[in-house]
């Protein structure tokens, strides 16, 4: 069964197993073992579930596409009850088959069981015509494990429960490993002991019998002005007498920030204003940067602070230290003293990056500021770096052992102390290596006695009482929970689901594009003696020494990673330069690769083909080579779409002679001792080319020795990837088949394997794709890696179906969830769009005012042969900081007089002709794509422009000490208008884009003016852009009826055929390099020039937030010549116009126009300010 879902099987499952392991066939032999039992029931329950939801008559190899969730519009899947949501769900958590391969393979598994087994069906999987369920069912029906089946279906599952572990007694020695940073690259990692002194523990108070109380039912919530106006009232009296108490404490007169919002409901297509927020469900309530989804934010979470105990509020934000400092402010209001007061909100952080978070909230501004006035910050209340463990170490211990350091926070073994032999008391251990498994009597650990007073656990104390959580996507996904205060296998975030009235997603977007990432990662397989396979090969083969008998699981695991070694070495070998031909590392460079997209890239080879066509190729003559593509293609296709490569082929692929010529030299390779240099292989490869690939393609001139050579080892990649492929999946799918000895993580323990069985798949199934990554690309890896895209689940659900991620399994409806942002509506976007909103914050008249009066200028520099200096997409890091270095000598100009001179004395000219609306404004804001651009920029910069070069600053992330000179800390980039001297900020755009408000002394946005250096364009071979694409575009496809993928028969049908057009669409996503690569295709609703330029402008849009703040103008220049190549080409007469195929300046204002028309009434209530004045651009010709 699987091991690590939120529920488990009833018992009479589990009683069931026990009954079939014993017994015993009439014949002799042995009995059925604990996996066969739930081989045997794992399958007959997805037939049953597939019999219950009325598709047994489907084939059998079709319930995976039942379990894997994947987003299938399907007439009978839509019109499932509320019995049949819970069937299916069910089955999820309880079969762990959701994979298209894991199904088949427990397929074959089955048929394979002993002959004693009672098999209620009988069938043959083989294509093309596999069984149907209905007609796969003996008679007469097993009636003991039907009944089975039916509880397992329709009750309530129960949950999954952690062991209580013990807390650590007094006076008994325990050990630890300890892994501690040292001065040098390697850590320090040592086997330390430690004992308790009976004294010491005395104090300590028991583990509480109860954590949370039960939560009240869930009521809809309405929550009205007059309610907000009442809590705005009372934090500006609350404000006002923290101003007395505290000298230099600001007013935010949160009764002026209501009084600016605008609340409208969208109802069939119309804007209504309403003084009422209606929340049941889920609520997207779309925004305009600067329309106050803060100030809402804030001023609910102070209504929870006074409403009776038990109703919860949970509020999720981009970053720790926007948490810490939220609850702090809550706190600070209705709290009182952090030493002596219970909290009412509470950040909820993970333990594992807590001494990241301590050392940057250490250094914040917003906790030197409470410092200064000499006020309590209840920041200091959760991230304490005290450990009572620590302080019961002796002294001897911390000098020789741990060689005078302390233990790092957050790494502490709370949960890992394993109980010392006496006789072992005095072996201490340490080393620069990783340490073996601590010799211990027992190896269950026990706990820390000190964690029910221990200071790092306070927040879990503090949780309880608490009406409001903060926390971060990062907290909800990953954030652990002590098994002393809750048993059960949750993360924080499905705590959240279970105790809060309303959870507010702050800026949901991006927290939407945090998700999608995060179940899309990369999961290194070998390189830097860190990967997957560099840390399981010793515990393997220790393993298989001491066991040469394994069950026949395990057998299958330990030959899949003996064999991957094997082709990793191989594949290295073939990527080398110097050992493997230097083309293969060219045709693999950059790109993620699969068996099937090498496949599909040779086959446009073997065809005479560009790898990818042209924008400019007609569409009869695209479709015609995709026509001969799909035609060479075929026989990979047929052999990679079997369950297993390595066995014996279907019937279907038997009987064709590509297929089965391809086959047989699969298994050539697989038995080859050293492939990757048998010139015997690749002479057969270049037979296979000519026989069965060549003679495909119509009459030409015959191919070169050369290229066919070429084609020959391409052939060998694509083969010895495809053994990579599945050696891995095995590993990987089966990884609870793995020996006892590898003790390593789950490959996806980041990606929550309980949550994997919850969210959909994605289309193109998991697992999805195997990078390759030299040495020379990467800093400090070994001199060859790779690694695989674990893509594993569609993010966004999580976000968009929060408020029902449970309620199926439990019957219980989840909390209301209200998703804010200023970018969420931006239809085209992928990145950004949310969805169709329910309401609309409206932005205040001065903001849109603000926005009107604003000016834009497209401003190229020109070099020597007065060509634009073009940034983005341009080549190699050294070519990119010399054109950083033109640029920034461009606009300081010959002496320091340029156009950023200008503009700073053009602002402060504004600020004594119009105060109110331009005074302490003379600051520029310089956007760049990273840090490192920032750092080239500012150096740039100070050498070109001596006058200004003390207040040039540049951002830096997050780091654990002081800032470089010259450097602002990410989280200090609010104090920057306070700094004296400075006056000029670079940063990177999405580091600044949203969630800071940095303003003067009158409230107001600190910049005059912002300059876009450079113009934001995604990596073109970034798989996780890709992956979030296709997730918006699986969305899209489930909306759409006429999609090409729904019209194919049956549910089978309809899942290969959306894996299918998912696997086309990704291929056109990575075919894409430059601009004039975007070309549309309406069938896979797929526009990426559409797409760049709505995201593009939404990330201009969350830039201009920065500047808006009071309700105030700017200037807005687009500086790089990748704006806009026509206008930034050389000037020979009349400007060369711009159109949205040539610039994606020109495209983000044609975006603008079809938002603000007469047919949508949300976007032009957003975004027609801005469409007018980016209309009324300068410097730029259409």
């Amino acid at each position: 069964m699987n091991q690590l879902t939120f529920f488990e099987a009833p018992a009479v499952f589990r009683h069931r197993v026990q009954e079939l392991t014993s017994l015993l066939p009439e014949e002799g032999g042995r009995p059925m073992t604990a996996t066969e039992a739930h081989t045997l029931l794992n399958v007959e329950l997805t037939f049953a579930l597939a019999e219950m939801l009325g598709f047994d008559d489907e084939p059998v190899t079709a319930p995976w596409a039942l379990l894997s969730g994947m987003p299938l519009r399907e007439a009978r899947l839509l019109r499932l009850d509320a019995t049949r949501r819970r069937a299916l769900v069910n089955a999820r958590q309880l079969v762990p088959y959701g994979p298209r391969f894991a199904w088949l393979v427990a397929l074959r598994d089955y048929l394979a069981l002993p002959a004693h087994a009672p098999r209620s069906y009988h069938f043959d999987p083989a294509e093309p015509s596999p069984t149907l369920i209905a007609n796969a069912k003996r008679l007469p029906p097993n009636r003991i494990q039907e009944d089975l089946f039916q509880r397992c279906l329709t009750e309530r599952l129960p949950w999954r429960l952690r062991p209580q572990p013990k807390l650590a007694q007094a006076d008994t020695d325990y050990q630890f490993r300890a892994v501690v940073p040292t001065n040098d690259q390697q850590p320090l990692t040592a086997l330390v002991q430690v004992r308790f002194s009976a004294a010491a523990l005395a104090a300590v108070p028991p583990l509480p019998p109860a954590w949370l109380a039960p939560r009240p039912p869930r009521e809809p919530l309405c929550i009205r002005r007059a309610t907000l106006e009442a809590v705005a009232e009372k934090l500006d009296q609350l404000e006002l007498k923290l101003a007395a108490d505290y000298r230099g404490y600001r007013l935010q007169n949160w009764s002026d920030r209501l009084r600016n919002l605008t609340f409208q409901l969208v109802r069939a297509g119309h804007l209504d204003p309403t003084d009422e927020l209606p929340m049941e469900g889920f609520m997207h309530l779309a925004g305009m940067v600067a329309s106050g989804k803060s100030t809402l934010a804030m001023l609910l979470a102070a209504y929870f602070c006074q409403q009776p105990p038990g109703r919860r509020m949970t509020l999720v934000v981009g970053d720790v230290q926007s948490a810490v400092g939220l609850a702090n402010q809550l706190n600070t209001w209705f709290a009182g003293d952090p030493e002596t007061s219970a909290p009412v909100a509470v950040p909820l952080l993970g333990r594992s990056t807590r001494e990241t978070h301590r050392r940057a909230f250490a250094h914040s501004d917003d906790y030197r500021q409470h410092l200064a006035r000499r006020q309590p910050h209840w920041g200091e209340r959760w991230l304490s770096p005290l450990c009572p463990l620590q302080a019961c170490l002796t002294d001897g211990t911390v000098a020789t052992q741990l060689e005078g350091h302390l233990l790092p926070a957050g790494r502490e073994p709370c949960q890992r102390l394993y109980k010392l032999p006496p006789a072992l008391a005095d072996a201490p251990h340490r080393g620069r290596r990783r340490a073996p498994a601590p010799p211990v009597a027992s190896r269950t650990a026990v706990s820390c006695p000190f964690i029910t007073s221990c200071p790092q656990y306070q927040l879990y104390r503090d949780m309880p009482a608490a009406a409001v959580w903060i926390t971060t996507p990062g907290g909800l996904t990953s954030g652990s929970l002590p098994p002393q205060v809750e048993q059960r296998p949750l993360k924080l975030g499905e705590l959240v689901y279970e105790q809060s009235d309303l959870v507010i997603f702050d800026e949901a977007d991006t927290i939407i594009k945090w998700l999608d990432d995060f179940y899309a990662q990369e999961l290194k397989l070998t390189g830097g003696q860190r990967g997957l396979f560099d840390t399981i090969t010793l515990p393997t083969e220790r393993h298989t020494i001491q066991t040469r008998v394994m069950p026949p699981g395990t057998q299958r695991w330990v030959g899949a990673e003996r064999a991957a070694q094997q082709v990793i070495s191989a594949l290295l070998t073939l990527l080398t330069p110097g050992r493997g031909p230097g083309f293969l590392q060219q045709w693999v460079a950059n790109h993620q690769f699969t068996p099937l997209s090498l496949s599909y890239r040779l086959a446009r080879g073997i065809a005479g083909l560009a790898e990818y066509d042209r924008p400019e190729v007609p569409e009869p003559q695209r479709q015609a080579n995709e026509q001969l593509t799909r035609t060479v293609l075929h026989p990979f296709e047929a052999l990679l779409d079997e369950p297993d490569p390595l066995r014996p082929l279907s019937r279907r692929a038997r009987e064709q002679d590509a297929t089965r010529a391809l086959w047989q030299l699969l298994q050539r390779l697989s038995n080859a001792e050293e492939s990757a240099s048998d010139a015997e292989l690749r002479t057969e490869c270049a037979e296979w080319l000519r026989a069965f690939g060549l003679s495909q393609v119509p009459s030409g001139p015959e191919r070169p020795a050369a290229e066919v050579e070429r084609l020959a080892y391409q052939l060998q990649l694509v083969l010895t990837v495809a053994l990579l492929d599945r050696h891995s999946r095995i590993v990987l799918y089966e990884w609870d088949q793995r020996p006892a000895g590898v003790l390593v993580d789950s490959p996806n323990h980041r990606s929550r394997a309980a949550m994997q069985s919850l969210l959909p798949l994605p289309l193109t199934g998991r697992q999805f794709g195997t990078y390759y990554a030299s040495g020379s690309r990467q800093a400090g890896a070994a001199d060859h890696a790779l690694s695989l895209f674990a893509y594993t689940n569609v993010g966004r659900h999580y976000v968009l179906h929060f408020h029902e991620l449970f309620a199926d399994l439990t019957g219980e409806p989840g909390p209301h969830v209200l998703a804010l942002s200023g970018t969420s509506y931006l239809p085209d976007s992928t990145t950004f769009h949310v969805g169709p909103p329910q309401g609309l914050l409206s932005p205040p008249a001065e903001a849109m005012a603000a926005i009107a009066r604003s000016k834009f200028a497209f401003l190229p520099q020109r070099d020597a042969q007065d060509k634009g200096i073009r940034i983005s997409g341009g080549g190699r890091q050294i070519e990119t900081m010399g054109r950083i270095t033109q640029l920034m000598s461009g606009l300081a100009g010959r002496g320091g007089q340029g156009h950023l001179a200008e503009m700073l004395d053009r602002l402060h000219h504004l600020g004594q002709q119009d105060p109110a609306q331009w005074a302490d404004r003379g600051r520029l804001l310089l956007f760049v794509n990273s840090y490192e651009q920032a750092s080239w920029a500012a150096d740039a910069l100070r050498s070109s422009w001596l006058a200004q070069r003390r207040s040039i600053r540049y951002l830096v992330p997050q780091a654990a000490g002081e800032p470089p000179a010259g450097g602002l800390l990410r989280a200090d980039i609010e104090q920057f208008a306070h700094q004296h001297d400075a006056c000029v900020l670079i940063a990177p755009l999405n580091a600044v884009g949203r969630g800071f408000n940095i303003l003067n002394a009158h409230g107001r946005a600190a910049f005059g003016a912002v300059y876009f250096l450079t113009r934001p364009y995604p990596h073109p071979h970034d798989a996780q852009a890709v992956a979030r694409e296709l997730n918006r575009r699986t969305f899209d496809w489930l909306r759409d009826s006429g999609q090409e993928a729904w019209q194919a028969d049956g549910l089978l049908g309809k899942a290969n055929a959306a894996r299918r057009q998912a696997l086309r669409y990704w291929r056109q996503a990575e075919s894409r390099s430059y601009y004039s690569t975007l070309f549309d295709d309406p069938a896979l609703c797929a526009y990426p020039r559409r797409d760049l330029a709505a995201t593009t402008l939404g990330y201009v849009i969350q830039a201009m937030g920065r500047l808006l703040r009071g309700g105030v103008p700017f200037h807005a220049f687009f500086v790089d010549a990748a704006w806009a190549p026509n206008n930034a080409a050389p000037r020979t007469g009349h400007p060369q116009p711009d159109a949205p195929e040539t610039s994606l300046l020109a495209a983000m204002i044609e975006r603008l126009r079809v938002y603000t028309s007469d047919d949508d009434p949300v976007g032009q209530a957003l975004y027609l300010p801005l469409q007018e004045a980016m209309d009324a651009i300068e410097g730029f010709v259409e």
